[in-house]
C-alpha cells in the first residue's frame, strides 16, 4: 500500500501523478460509453394490504378528473393517492369479480371497462351500464380499447373488432380484411390511423377500410408474436413484440435490447411515451427501460426492491410512472429532478468537497474520504486507486480547460495539471506562493488562475507562471473564490470580504458600493447573471448582487433561509439556486427581477434539505457549485454530490384537483358525487340531524401532505382549516339553501383557488310547512278566541254580579234616603211647625220666646242638612249633570233673599259620567264653603258661578266683587282670622284628587277655582 503524507516525497509523488494521468486518460474513453441521463427515481408500492384487489395489475388509466383507475384480474378500483375505492361491477352467478383487461375514457368523461369474459362496461358518475353480445359486441372477451380522433370507441375482442357508432356497435372481422379474428391490440394513432394487431399479423384502418401491413422478419420470427403498435408525438410508429421493438416509420428498423439467455423469458408488454419524449418500455423479467430513440437506459433506483414483471405503464400529469406488476403490485416511480448521488452511482458516502465540469459534460467531484471521482452523471469512478489518500483537507478545487485538461488544487500539496497522460505539479518549490490552493478557474483566453491562502493569485498560460500580490492591488487576505468574467478579466473574492476585478490591473470594486451586510464577510461563491450583474455568496452576510451602480444584499431578515451562501448558480430559465447549510434553495426568475428592481422581496424555496450537523460544515473558499454544458446544476454538499436537471421541469407543481366523493345525511349515503359536485342544488331530506361530506384532492407527489379547508355559506363565517382531514361533519342544520365550498393545497403549499362546491337545500319539515303554519294559526286563533270568550264571559259575569250588587246598594241607598226624608224630615218639619205655632198661640216673649225661636231655627237647619244628605245618598243623583244641576239650584236659593246678585253659567252638554257619593259630597261641601265665604265675609254685591267640563276635568269657578284680601294674610292652612273655611275647601278637594286655587287682592274681589279630574277611582263611565 502506498501512503503519502501532506508533503509527499518527490519520487513517490511523481509515481502517483503518473498513475493518475494514465487512469485519467483511460477514463476519458470509458465515460464516453456511459449514459448521459441524470435520472433518479423513488419507488412506492401498494398491494392487497393497502386495499388493492388481490390479482395481477393489467391496466392503468388516469382520467380527466385526476383519479387513477387500476384494473386487475380481481376487479377494478379508483385511487386518489390515499385510498382505493372499489368500482363495483355486476357479477355473474358464480359471484366472481370481473377480470379487467382494458380501460379507456371518452371525451364525455365516461370510463369504458373491458373484461376478460364479461363483456364491456360503461361507467358514469352514479351509474354503470353493461354491453354484451346481445348489444352487438362480437365477443365478451375484450382485449383492448382505444379512442380515435373522432371520439369513437374501438373494442378489440377475440372474435374481431367493434367500433361504437352512436348507440350501436359496428363490426370488423376477417370478412372485412382482418388477418385474424383474435385481436391482441387496437391503437388509434394521433395521425388518425387505427392500428390493429392480431394473431395473424398487423393491419390498419384507413377510410373505414382495413389494409394489411407487411414488414420483413428475420429467420423463424413470426408476425403473430407482436402484441401491439404505438405512435409517439414525433410520428414514429413502433411495433413491439416478445424481445424487441420495430420502428415502422424508419424502414422497419429493428431495435433489439434483450439478447442472450434471458431473452427467452423476456416479453415486452407495453409502451408509454413520457412528457420528455422518451419511450417507457415495460417488460416481464426485465423491469422498465427508457428509450430515447437510439439507446436503452435502464431505470435505476436509489433504494428499494426493483419490480421485474411489468405488464402495463402509465405516466400521470405530474410525470410519475405507474407500473402494473403481475404479482398484484401497483408501483409508483417518481422522477427525482434533484438527485443525491450516493453509492448506487459509485460515489463514496460522506461530504463532497468540490465539483467542476469539462466541455464534454464530465463531472469531477472531490470527496471527503475517497479522493477524486469522475463520471457523466449516472455513474462515477475513482480517478486512480492511489488517490484515496487525498482527504478533504487536500482536494479543495478544480477546473477543466477548453482542451479538457484537468487542474486540481489541494490544501497542502499545491496544484496539479493533468493533460494527455502527463501530470505537472506546482508547489512552492517551483513558483507557487503557497501549497494551499483555495480556488482555481480557467478563462476564455486559455489561462488558468489559482488563488492561494497567502492572498496571492497565479496565472498559468503557455507554460509560464505569473504571480500577483498585494503590490498589484490585491488585499493580501486568502483568495476564496475565482470566476472568469464573461466580458474578459477575472472576478476575485477574498476571505476579508473584498471583491476584486482584474482586467489590465486589479482594483477593488466593493470598496465604494459593497452592501454593509457583506462587509468583512468571506466570499464563498461568485456567479455572473444576465447583463452586468454579479451574484455573491458570503459566509454570514447572506446573498449579494453587484451591478454597475449599486450592490443589493439579502440575509435572513429579508427572508433568506440562512446567512451562509456557499454556492450560487443560475439555470437556463434565469432562476437563481443557492447552496446553504440547510440545503438547496431556488429563487424564481420573476422574484429575482422584482427584487432587483426594488419592487419585491426574494422568495427562496427550499428544494432539497441536507442533514448537516455541527461537526460537518462546509469549508469556505472551495467551489461548491457548477453548471455543466448541457445545463445541469451540480452542488457539492455535506451529504454528497447533488445533481439537478432543470430542463423541462416545472418546479412549482400545479394545485391538486379537489372532489367531493360522498355525502352522508343522518349517517346514510345520499349520493356519491364522483367529481366536482352537482351544478343544481341537491335536495336533502327534512329533519337533517347530521351531515358528513367526504372530500379528496388528487396529487400523487405527496398525498399525505395535502391540506384542506372548507366553508359552508350560511353557516360558517370564514374558511375552516382542517389539515389533512378528509371528512367534514356538521350537526343539525336549520332549513334553507346552503353552498359547501372545499379547497386544498399540495405539499408545497400551492392552493387550488377554485376548489369545488356543492349546493343543497334542506326543505322545511312538514310540521313547519305553509299549510301547517296556517293550521297552527287557525288553531291558535281559535284557542285565543275561546280564551277571550271565556275571559269575557267571566268578566261579564263578574260585571253582572257587580251591577247586581251595585243595584242592591242603590236600592238600599234609595230606601235609606226615602226613610230619612219621610221619617226624619217629616218629624223635623213637624217640630218646626209646632214651635212656630206654640209661640203664636201662647204669645210667649222674652227668654221663653227666644228658646222657642231657637228650636224652630234648629229644626229648619237640620231639615236643610237632611236634604243635603238625602241628595248625596240618593243614587239618582250620581251623574255629572245632576251634580251641576244641584249646585246651580243650591247657589240660586242660597243668594235668593240676599243683596248679592248670583250669575250662573253651566255648560249645557255635560257628558254622562257616573259619580260616587263621596265625590259629590266633597265637591258640594267645598262649593258650599266658597258660597258661604262670599255671603259672610266678602261684602260683595255680585257673584259669578261657572261650571264647565274640559279634557276630563270638572272646573267650578266662584268669583265675587267683594273686599278681597291680601295673600300674605293667608298661610295656606287657614285664614288669618283663625277660621278654617279655606283650608277645609282644599282638604275636601284633595280627598277626591282635586285642587282648590284661590286668587285675591284687597278691594279687587276673590276667585275660587275648584278642579277635579274625573278618573276610575271616583267615577265610572256610563
Amino acid at each position: 500500500m502506498l501512503c503519502l503524507n501532506r508533503n509527499p516525497p518527490p519520487a513517490v509523488l511523481g509515481a502517483w501523478l503518473l498513475m493518475v494521468a494514465l487512469v485519467f486518460c483511460g477514463l476519458q474513453g470509458r465515460c464516453d460509453d456511459l449514459g448521459s441521463e441524470l435520472q433518479d427515481f423513488t419507488l412506492r408500492t401498494w398491494t392487497k394490504t393497502d386495499g388493492l384487489p388481490d390479482g395481477s395489475v393489467t391496466c392503468i388509466q388516469q382520467t380527466q378528473d385526476g383519479y387513477l383507475w387500476v384494473g386487475t384480474t380481481a376487479g377494478l378500483v379508483r385511487f386518489d393517492g390515499i385510498k382505493f375505492t372499489e368500482i363495483p361491477l355486476p357479477r355473474r352467478g358464480d359471484n366472481r369479480a370481473a377480470a379487467i383487461t382494458a380501460l379507456c375514457e371518452d371525451t364525455g368523461g365516461c370510463v369504458w371497462i373491458g373484461t376478460e369474459d364479461q363483456g364491456l362496461f360503461c361507467w358514469k358518475p352514479g351509474q354503470i351500464q353493461h354491453y354484451g353480445k346481445a348489444d352487438g359486441l362480437l365477443d365478451e372477451n375484450v382485449t383492448s380499447l382505444t379512442l380515435d380522433a373522432a371520439g369513437r370507441l374501438w373494442i378489440g375482442t377475440r372474435r374481431g373488432v367493434n367500433r361504437r357508432d352512436g348507440d350501436h356497435f359496428a363490426a370488423f372481422t376477417t370478412r372485412d380484411g382482418l388477418p385474424n379474428d383474435s385481436v391482441s391490440s387496437v391503437h388509434a394513432a394521433r395521425s388518425g390511423t387505427v392500428w390493429i394487431t392480431t394473431a395473424g399479423g398487423m393491419c390498419r384502418v384507413v377510410n373505414n377500410r382495413i389494409h394489411r401491413f407487411e414488414f420483413p422478419t428475420r429467420g423463424k420470427e413470426r408476425q403473430d408474436d407482436f402484441l401491439g403498435a404505438y405512435e409517439d408525438r414525433r410520428g414514429n410508429l413502433w411495433a413491439f413484440c416478445a424481445t424487441y421493438i420495430i420502428n415502422l416509420a424508419e424502414g422497419n428498423k429493428r431495435i433489439n435490447y434483450f439478447p442472450g439467455e434471458k431473452s427467452a423469458m423476456t416479453r415486452v408488454w407495453s409502451l408509454c411515451e413520457g412528457r420528455g419524449g422518451q419511450l417507457w418500455i415495460g417488460a416481464s423479467g426485465r423491469g422498465v427501460f427508457g428509450f430515447d430513440g437510439t439507446r436503452f437506459h435502464p431505470v435505476t433506483l436509489s433504494e428499494g426492491r426493483w419490480p421485474n414483471d411489468v405488464r402495463t405503464i402509465c405516466e400521470d400529469r405530474e410525470g410519475d410512472l405507474w407500473l402494473g406488476i403481475s404479482d398484484g403490485v401497483l408501483a409508483q416511480l417518481r422522477p427525482q429532478r434533484i438527485a443525491l448521488l450516493t453509492g448506487a452511482r459509485g460515489l463514496p458516502t460522506g461530504a463532497a468537497t468540490c465539483v467542476t465540469a469539462d466541455s464534454l459534460g464530465r463531472i469531477y467531484v472531490g470527496t471527503e474520504s475517497g479522493g477524486l471521482y469522475a463520471g457523466m452523471g449516472d455513474r462515477f469512478e475513482q480517478v486512480g486507486e492511489d488517490t484515496k489518500w487525498l482527504g478533504q483537507d487536500l482536494v479543495s478545487s478544480g477546473c477543466a480547460q477548453s482542451d479538457n485538461s484537468l487542474w486540481v488544487g489541494t490544501t497542502g500539496s499545491g496544484l496539479y495539471h493533468i493533460k494527455d497522460g502527463r501530470t505537472v505539479v506546482y508547489t512552492t518549490a517551483n513558483g507557487l506562493s503557497d501549497d494551499c490552493v483555495l480556488a482555481v478557474c480557467a478563462d476564455a483566453q486559455g489561462a488558468v488562475w489559482a488563488g492561494t491562502r497567502a492572498g496571492e493569485v497565479h496565472r498559468f498560460k503557455d507554460g509560464k507562471v505569473s504571480t500577483f500580490t498585494s503590490a498589484d492591488g490585491l488585499p493580501g487576505s486568502p483568495v476564496t473564490a475565482l470566476l472568469a468574467a464573461r466580458e474578459g478579466g477575472l472576478w476575485i473574492g477574498t476571505e476579508s470580504g473584498a471583491v476584486m476585478r482584474s482586467d489590465e490591473a486589479f482594483h477593488d470594486v466593493s470598496a465604494a458600493k459593497l452592501a454593509p451586510k457583506l462587509a468583512d464577510k468571506a466570499i464563498l461563491g461568485l456567479c455572473e447573471g444576465p447583463g452586468k450583474t454579479l451574484w455573491i455568496g458570503s459566509a454570514g452576510g447572506g446573498l449579494g448582487c453587484l451591478t454597475e451602480s449599486r450592490c443589493l444584499a439579502w440575509d435572513m431578515r429579508d427572508g433568506l433561509l440562512d446567512d451562509v451562501v456557499s454556492g450560487v448558480l443560475e439555470d437556463g430559465e434565469a432562476n437563481v439556486w443557492l447552496e446553504m447549510p440547510r440545503g438547496l434553495c431556488r429563487i424564481a426568475s420573476n422574484s429575482v427581477a422584482s427584487a432587483l428592481s426594488g419592487n419585491g422581496a426574494l422568495k427562496p424555496k427550499l428544494m432539497f434539505e441536507t442533514e448537516a450537523g455541527p461537526e460537518r460544515t462546509m469549508n469556505p473558499g472551495w467551489p461548491h457549485a457548477v453548471r455543466s454544458p448541457e445545463g445541469r446544476l451540480w452542488f457539492a454538499t455535506v451529504n454528497g454530490l447533488i445533481g439537478i436537471d432543470t430542463q423541462g421541469w416545472e418546479a412549482d407543481t400545479p394545485p391538486p384537483q379537489v372532489h367531493i366523493e360522498a355525502v352522508y345525511v343522518n349517517n346514510q349515503l345520499m349520493s356519491p358525487t364522483g367529481g366536482s359536485g352537482a351544478a343544481a342544488p341537491v335536495k336533502f331530506p327534512a329533519g337533517l340531524r347530521t351531515l358528513e361530506l367526504q372530500v379528496t384532492a388528487l396529487s400523487f407527489e405527496a398525498p399525505e401532505k395535502i391540506r384542506f379547508r372548507h366553508k359552508l355559506d350560511g353557516f360558517d363565517a370564514d374558511w375552516v382549516e382542517t389539515g389533512p382531514e378528509r371528512r367534514v361533519r356538521y350537526g343539525g342544520l336549520p332549513s334553507g339553501t346552503y353552498t359547501f365550498h372545499v379547497t386544498a393545497c399540495n405539499a408545497e403549499g400551492v392552493w387550488n383557488d377554485h376548489g369545488v362546491s356543492l349546493s343543497f337545500i334542506i326543505p322545511t319539515p312538514l310540521w313547519r310547512g305553509p299549510w301547517a303554519l296556517v293550521l297552527y294559526g287557525m288553531a291558535a286563533t281559535t284557542a285565543a278566541a275561546a280564551t277571550v270568550r271565556i275571559a269575557s264571559h267571566r268578566r261579564l259575569r263578574r260585571r253582572l254580579a257587580g251591577l247586581e250588587q251595585q243595584q242592591a246598594m242603590e236600592r238600599e241607598r234609595m230606601r235609606i234616603a226615602r226613610n230619612m226624608h219621610d221619617e226624619i224630615g217629616s218629624k223635623l218639619t213637624k217640630i218646626s211647625f209646632l214651635s212656630e205655632r206654640l209661640k203664636v198661640e201662647s204669645g210667649t216673649t222674652g227668654t221663653a220666646g227666644d228658646k222657642v225661636d231657637s228650636i224652630a231655627t234648629t229644626s229648619r237647619d237640620l231639615l236643610k242638612a237632611l236634604d243635603e244628605m238625602v241628595w248625596a245618598v240618593n243614587p239618582r243623583n250620581d251623574t255629572l249633570e245632576q251634580l251641576a244641576s244641584y249646585l246651580s239650584q243650591y247657589a240660586r236659593e242660597y243668594f235668593q233673599n240676599t243683596t248679592v246678585e248670583c250669575d250662573l253659567r253651566v255648560q249645557g252638554d255635560l257628558p254622562a259620567w257616573n259619580l260616587s257619593a263621596e265625590f259629590r259630597h266633597n265637591v258640594f261641601l267645598a262649593f258650599e264653603e266658597s258660597l258661604s265665604n262670599v255671603l259672610k265675609h266678602a261684602g260683595a254685591t255680585r257673584v259669578d258661578v261657572q261650571i264647565q267640563f274640559e279634557q276630563g276635568t270638572l272646573n267650578i269657578r266662584v268669583k265675587d266683587n267683594g273686599l278681597g284680601f291680601a295673600p300674605a294674610n293667608y298661610n295656606g292652612e287657614g285664614q288669618s282670622d283663625g277660621r278654617n273655611g279655606l283650608a277645609n275647601m282644599k282638604q275636601h278637594l284633595a280627598d277626591v284628587g282635586g285642587t282648590c286655587t284661590i286668587r285675591s287682592q284687597p278691594n279687587q274681589g276673590a276667585s275660587v277655582e275648584l278642579k277635579v279630574a274625573l278618573s276610575s277611582t271616583n267615577t265610572e263611565t256610563a
